[in-house]
């Protein structure tokens, strides 16, 4: 939302109508979405601290992310180990394993990218040069950062 009411108030004070406001808004919401999806992706196969926490440690505090919940679908043996609050030694490295197995980080990086799909067709009421292709770069930046 913070970043999606920044595009969006950016847009107005530039003196941008409302749709465009409303189209930067949809961009900047998308955007947001797939960054976060993104940092999810990263607590799941990041190396250790590569990205500023250590991995699995949206798992530790008991947070469904969108690869954990897709992989909750699919493996029936996850469901056990959270419902029991990751008490148990190695845990969290089970859960890390169960989700990378489910296809929960392809699933999840998908949904992703189509949040940046959706923030970069926002564009199109923009006319074309330096600041939509800076806008669509910087959408296609949030999905494939180094992790």
């Amino acid at each position: 939302m913070l970043i999606a009411e920044c595009c969006r108030s950016g847009a107005l004070l530039a003196g941008a109508s409302d749709t465009t406001g409303q189209a930067l808004y949809t961009y900047g919401e998308a955007l947001g979405v797939a960054f976060q999806i993104t940092d999810d992706i990263f607590d799941v196969v990041a190396a250790g601290g590569a990205v500023g926490k250590p991995t699995g440690r949206d798992i530790q505090l008991g947070l469904l992310t969108l690869p954990v919940l897709h992989a909750l679908s699919t493996e029936p043996a996850l469901a056990a180990v959270i419902e029991r609050r990751l008490v148990e030694p190695g845990d969290v490295e089970l859960v890390l394993e169960l989700v990378r197995a489910s296809g929960g980080v392809a699933y999840a990086r998908g949904r992703a990218n189509d949040f940046i799909a959706v923030a970069e067709a926002a564009l199109a009421v923009l006319p074309f040069g330096e600041p939509r292709d800076s806008l669509a770069q910087v959408a296609r930046f949030a999905v494939r950062r180094d992790h």
